[in-house]
């Protein structure tokens, strides 16, 4: 059991430090990097660490765990497992917009005057505050009508 524990330990540092090294990447910019493909694979190589540190964590965060015994046999139990892993889903979505709101404002306060720059960090602003919008709407109108319609306690 100690073993586990170690090793869970050492992922989780490391994890810590990959997304520490991505955020240190998309603050820090691609100012000597001339040629635009070569920052777009940057770009690409930055992206595709986030995902994998974030999908290498998902099982810790989730207890890697499913009840599979327990299927859907009316309407009502359909919408609790709907519901359960809404209640999963959606936080797990907002806090990419979380993220990108983040990313935008440092970049705002990073940009020095640049209007390209300040283009670029009020877009992702924007884009980072609709979607932690749209998320917790849809999250609320699928709670409100699960509670309303269908008598399930949420």
């Amino acid at each position: 059991m100690e073993k586990i524990y170690e090793i869970i330990r050492k992922m989780d540092t490391k994890i810590t430090y990959e997304l520490y090294e991505i955020i240190r990447k998309i603050l820090r910019g691609n100012k000597n990097q001339s040629e635009k493909g070569f920052r777009s694979l940057s770009y690409f190589r930055t992206f595709r660490m986030f995902v994998w540190a974030v999908c290498s964590y998902l099982p810790l965060a989730v207890f890697a765990a499913w009840n599979v015994g327990d299927e859907p046999t009316n309407l009502t139990q359909f919408v609790n497992n709907f519901t359960s892993v809404l209640n999963v889903v959606v936080p797990f979505v907002a806090w990419f917009g979380f993220f990108g709101f983040i990313t935008g404002v440092l970049k705002y306060v990073n940009a020095g005057g640049d209007e390209e720059r300040l283009g670029k960090a009020k877009q992702l602003i924007a884009y980072g505050l609709v979607g932690m919008f749209i998320m917790f709407s849809f999250w609320a109108l699928a709670k409100i009508l699960a509670a309303s319609y269908l008598a399930v306690g949420i």
